[in-house]
Formats: structure tokens, C-alpha cells, sequence
């Protein structure tokens, strides 16, 4: 992530130094205190919260600010301080280094006995919040942090459990489904054995590689109620029997049969950190062997060639971050014999060139774009930045500027055709325009990677530029599209009058596959978190669009009534729902970019009191009817990535009367 224009210079007393992620509802910065120290400071976003869930997330967001103060673990994410900054409510925490679980699992995975050590941490400071009363109740790897040593920290106890609360009642379901123990799912109070299964499902995918409950929402909540996944041994055969016992304990379905707390689970998965024979179980497991093991010459040939294979064999994320561990440990080598010529000569140069002829161009022939080109970028700008260290920063910088020239030349060409394209009548090609759009902004992400700051510059304020035209063509695209189609979609048309429906239903269909193009192009004049885009559009050109969202809205959530009322097949729901919510995201993006805030918030409340309904609908279809849970599943996956605590837990509600009456 970057500074933009956005971000703020302070929040409080703390100075913002750099974003550090971004969630649906919050944002991290790297921030400084007041007396120099390095802190984390977690912004809530509170204008974009709809009013139905404003007082459930504000009162969650406090609730972390509480018991993050009253914790005190060494694997427990401290919270400093909490305040407000102009109306929005923020958190003061350690600065934890690292990346969260979810991450490194999905990037390169844990070694098993760095798994178990990683997890008897955890669990250690489980034992410590369990004894203070606090059960986390959403103990999942995005809410582990490691840091390069898989040192572990837990956070993010904003649904926590604590003696004398009155924010949830035992009936509320907050944690992630695919970790959540089953008594949540019947409805029982969680206890600090909750905790312990959501543990057990963290270790087995960590020592497998696989989660023991998964699928679609239903079909893990299914499977956590009523299935014993298999033993990790039978999904790893390399693990030993000892972990089995210790996994499938954590993993029993009654807490009665769970361990009694977190040091009796840390205790037994010490006692079967004893059965690992390193050598054995190891094989095939650690994915890259360290340079200070095999010396420095070796870790430069290393290198030479897995560079060289880059140019026939794609560049996978763990792949990516195997090679900046191999560098990393080479440049802390104390004697480095060949590493320069492997980093800048074999490295640089070379990888350079394949950067700039296998960008996604305009006119790029088949097999030449590669899907891997901004993993290529990344490493291109990690040996840029190790070739500075080694006196060779002058050779790899001419390589790359090459390299940036190829790029900001096909950001020209891109506006170029897009401006004619766009233009090209009153039915262009939407298609090849959204695509394009989508190559834009991922040559702008390669520019701001390898530090082209002049040329990053010009290239946004080509687009800012483009951003009026293209959204005057948007909206004169969904006046058309909108004409004579009514609010109320089939609603409007007699029962009965089969003729009429189905040619209403055509007529809708076109409208929405229609819209959706032009979101996607809309949304792209903000997808990379550059407000000056939707600055340069005229406040008189978002309102219109706000105006066109609105009748949208209504149009779609209409439609999708009548068709779960109508019982049609509901393969077409989670497509139209993720239109709104790629329309929500846009009108959540104009609250700061143009005058016409309160419109956009407008629409905001609008489309989640349009889901709102949409789940009440679909929720009311008899449990054994497989479509009317698909659709179920549909609206909380929306919800859930859209940040919408309220709707999310109803769904789950939904889900669990479902299956459990099923």
C-alpha cells in the first residue's frame, strides 16, 4: 500500500508514516508517537458503516480497545491507547513486524515442527486471556500475526467474550465459520473450549496443509456439526500418530471430550513435538534450504538459476518468497563471493528484460502477457534493491529505468485506445474497455513497485484526466439501459401473463449484464485508492451516477426477490449480488472524492437495506431446499467481504436453523 492524498497526515497525537492493510471497515497505519516510538494505529471507518450496523461496530471496536489493554502476553498484540480522530474511533497497538498466518500458509506454508512450536505459543497466550475470563471466539490464522521467525502474536479480540457483557448474548454466532466450534453453531454459550477446537482447526491446517472443514459456508458449518474430518496423518503421511491423537482431541464436536484448557492442549502437543523425527518428517517440507547452511557461493548459483528458469517456468508466490529468503540469507552472510554478479549481471538484467516483454501491452500476442508479469515486477524491485547493497546499484537501475520506459509507454498507448474506444459510438465495446482499465491500473502498480515516481505522476494525471470523459460515457450508457425499465423489475407484470414475465425477465437480464461492465469500468477509476480520479469527474457527473446506482439498486433487488419467490435456479444470485457489492464499494469510495457525500451515503443505505430484505426472502424458503441455501451462503459471503457485521451474523443465524433442522 502507498501514501495517497487520502491518508491522513495524523490521527490524534500519532504522525502516520505509511499504510500497513486495509479491511472492509478499518484501516492499520505504521504511525509514530508523540515521544518517537513505532506504533500500529487502527482507524475505524466509521462513514462507511450503514446505520443498522454502526452501533454494533462501533461497540465491537471498543470492546477490542478494552480487553486489548488488559492483556498482558508476549504473544498477545498489545493495545497502547484508543481515542477518536474526527469522529472515528482508533486503536493504538504494538507495532507487531510481520505478516498474518493467512498469508504466510497461502504464500509458503510452516515447517510441522515450527507448526507446533508456532501453535504452542498460541495456545499459551489463549491460557493467558482464558484465565482473565476472555475467550476470543474467532481464533483463525488471519488473526495471527508472525514475524519472519514464526513468532506468533494474536489480536483482534473485538468479538471476544468477557464476564459481564452485555454487547452478545450466547445465542450470537461472530466467529468465522470455518473455525467456529460446533456448540456455537447450536446455539450454546462459547467457553474457553470454543477457543481450543478453533485452535485445532489452525494446527491441522497447518500441519497439513488442507482445512479439515471445508467447501461453501453451509457445507463447512455442516461438516463442523455432524463430520469427523480424517487424521492429519491420512492427509500427511509424513506426521505420526502421536499429532493424530492431539489434533482429533482439540477437534471432538462435545467440549466435554476437548482438553480442559489451553495448557493441557499446549502440554500434549509438547508431548508429540517429542515423535518428530526432523530428518524424516522434514523431507520435502522446508522450502528453501538457508544460504548460511549451504555457504554463499552455493546460495548465488542457487540463484543464478532459479532466476534463469523464470524465463520458461512461471513465478508462483511461494516461489517468490523462497527467493527473497534465499537472498535475505545470503546477504547476511559474512563473506559474499559471486552474490553481485548473481544479483545484478544474472539477476537484474536479464529479469529486466523479461519484465518488459512480457507485460500486459496493448496488442500483446497470445502466450506473451504472462500471469505471473507483477510477481516479476515484485522480484525485479527486491534485487534492485540488494543490487544498492552490493555497489551494484547503478548497472541494475539502468536495467530497470529500461524496463519503465517499456511501461510507461503502454500506459500511453492504453489511454490512447481507450479514448477511442470509448468513444466509438453509443454502444462501444464495454468489454475490451473494462479490460483494459484493468491492465491500467496493474502497469501503475508495476510503476509505483519499482520506485518510478516521475512516471507513476504522469501516468495518474493522464488518467485523472480521462476520468470526466469516462464517466459522462457511463452515464449516458445507464440512462439508456435504464429507460422504461421499471423499479420494481417483474413485480410490475401480471401473474399469469407468462409472455409478459419472460419478456420482462430478457429485458432486465440485458440491463444487468449491461451494468455490470459499466461498474466494472466505473470502479476502476478508484480501484487503486487514487481519490484525485474521481476528484477530476465533475460533482454534477456523480451525482447523475449516484442517481442511476439508485434506481439500479432497487431494479436488481426487486428481480432477485421474484426469482427466489418464483423458486428459479439460483446459480444467477451470487453473480447479481457481487454487482452490488462491486456498487457498493464504488459509492463507498465517493464520501471523500466529491461534494455529493450525502448521496453516496444515500445509496450505501440503500443497497444494505436492499440485501437486508433479500435475506429475509431467501431465508423464508423450507430448510431442505438446496437453492434457497445457496443463496443463503451467497448473501453472507457478500456481507462478510463487504464488512457488514449485522447481515453476516444473521445469515450465519440462518444457516445454522437450516442445517440443524435439516
Amino acid at each position: 500500500m502507498r501514501l495517497t492524498d487520502t491518508t491522513p497526515p495524523r490521527i490524534g497525537p500519532y504522525r502516520v508514516v505509511a499504510p500497513l492493510g486495509e479491511g472492509a471497515m478499518s484501516t492499520v497505519y505504521r504511525g509514530e508517537a508523540p515521544d518517537g516510538g513505532a506504533v500500529a494505529l487502527k482507524l475505524l471507518r466509521g462513514d462507511l458503516l450503514a446505520s443498522t450496523e454502526r452501533a454494533v461496530v462501533l461497540a465491537r471496536f471498543r470492546r477490542e480497545a478494552e480487553i486489548g489493554r488488559r492483556l498482558a502476553h508476549p504473544h498477545i498484540v498489545r493495545v497502547l491507547d484508543h481515542g477518536e480522530w474526527l469522529g472515528s474511533p482508533y486503536l493504538v497497538m504494538e507495532l507487531a513486524e510481520g505478516r498474518d498466518l493467512k498469508h504466510r500458509m497461502e504464500t509458503g506454508g510452516v515447517a510441522p515442527d515450527r507448526a507446533i512450536a508456532l501453535m504452542g505459543a498460541v495456545l499459551d497466550a489463549l491460557a493467558h486471556a482464558h484465565a482473565l475470563g476472555i475467550v476470543h471466539r474467532d481464533v483463525k490464522p488471519a488473526n495471527i500475526m508472525v514475524d519472519d521467525a514464526l513468532v506468533p502474536k494474536v489480536m483482534d479480540f473485538g468479538i471476544a467474550q468477557i464476564p459481564r457483557s452485555d454487547i452478545t448474548g450466547p445465542g450470537d454466532l461472530l466467529g468465522t465459520p470455518a473455525y467456529i466450534a460446533p456448540e456455537l453453531l447450536h446455539g450454546r454459550p462459547a467457553d474457553a473450549r470454543s477457543d481450543l477446537f478453533s485452535a485445532g482447526v489452525v494446527l491441522y491446517a497447518l500441519l497439513t496443509r488442507r482445512r479439515p472443514f471445508s467447501g461453501s459456508v453451509a457445507e463447512v458449518m455442516q461438516k463442523i456439526l455432524f463430520d469427523a474430518p480424517p487424521p492429519p496423518s491420512a492427509v500427511a503421511p509424513h506426521l505420526p500418530p502421536a499429532v493424530d491423537a492431539v489434533v482429533m482431541t482439540a477437534l471432538e464436536k462435545d467440549p466435554a471430550r476437548r482438553y480442559p484448557g489451553a495448557a493441557a492442549f499446549r502440554s500434549a502437543l509438547d508431548a508429540a513435538a517429542a515423535a518428530f523425527d526432523a530428518d524424516a518428517t522434514l523431507a520435502g517440507v522446508t522450502l528453501i534450504p538457508a544460504a548460511t547452511a549451504t555457504g554463499a557461493p552455493a546460495a548465488a548459483d542457487a540463484l543464478r538459476a532459479r532466476i534463469a528458469a523464470l524465463a520458461a517456468v512461471p513465478l508462483s508466490e511461494k516461489e517468490l518468497a523462497g527467493i527473497a529468503r534465499l537472498l535475505d540469507d545470503a546477504l547476511a552472510a559474512p563473506a559474499r563471493p559471486g552474490l553481485r554478479a548473481a544479483v545484478v549481471e544474472d539477476g537484474v538484467v536479464p529479469l529486466a528484460a523479461l519484465v518488459a516483454a512480457a507485460m500486459p501491452a496493448p496488442g500483446a500476442g497470445p502466450g506473451q502477457a504472462r500471469d505471473d508479469w507483477m510477481r516479476l515486477v515484485r522480484l525485479l524491485a527486491r534485487l534492485g534493491d540488494a543490487a544498492d547493497r552490493l555497489d551494484g546499484g547503478e548497472d541494475a537501475a539502468a536495467a530497470i529505468d529500461a524496463a519503465v520506459f517499456e511501461v510507461q509507454s503502454a500506459v500511453q498507448l492504453y489511454a490512447d485506445r481507450l479514448s477511442r474506444l470509448l468513444m466509438a459510438g453509443d454502444e462501444p465495446d464495454l468489454g475490451p474497455i473494462a479490460a483494459d482499465f484493468l491492465r491500467l491500473d496493474v502497469l501503475l502498480l508495476a510503476l509505483e513497485t519499482l520506485g518510478a515516481e516521475r512516471e507513476l505522476r504522469a501516468a495518474r494525471g493522464t488518467l485523472n484526466l480521462f476520468a470526466n470523459q469516462v464517466m459522462r460515457k457511463v452515464n449516458l450508457i445507464l440512462a439508456d439501459a435504464l429507460a422504461g425499465t421499471p423499479d420494481d423489475g417483474l413485480a410490475a407484470v401480471p401473474e399469469g401473463d407468462e409472455a409478459a414475465r419472460a419478456a420482462a425477465r430478457f429485458g432486465v437480464a440485458l440491463v444487468l449484464a449491461r451494468v455490470e461492465e459499466l461498474l466494472a469500468i466505473a470502479g476502476r477509476l478508484s480501484e487503486a485508492g487514487d481519490a484525485l480520479r474521481l476528484r477530476a469527474v465533475g460533482d454534477a457527473v456523480i451525482a447523475e451516477f449516484i442517481g442511476h446506482a439508485r434506481r439500479l439498486t432497487a431494479l436488481t433487488v426487486a428481480e432477485l426477490r421474484a426469482e427466489a419467490a418464483a423458486g428459479a435456479d439460483a446459480r444467477a444470485f451470487a453473480g447479481r449480488l457481487g454487482m452490488l457489492a462491486a456498487l457498493y464499494a464504488f459509492a463507498t469510495r465517493l464520501h471523500g472524492a466529491a461534494e455529493p457525500a450525502a448521496a453516496a451515503l444515500a445509496l450505501t443505505e440503500e443497497l444494505h437495506a436492499g440485501v437486508r430484505a433479500l435475506l429475509d426472502a431467501v431465508a423464508a424458503a423450507p430448510p431442505g431446499d438446496r437453492d434457497g441455501t445457496l443463496r443463503v451462503a451467497a448473501v453472507h459471503d457478500m456481507a462478510e467481504r463487504l464488512g457488514w457485521a449485522e447481515i453476516r451474523i444473521a445469515a450465519v443465524a440462518v444457516l445454522r436453523r437450516r442445517l440443524v433442522a435439516g
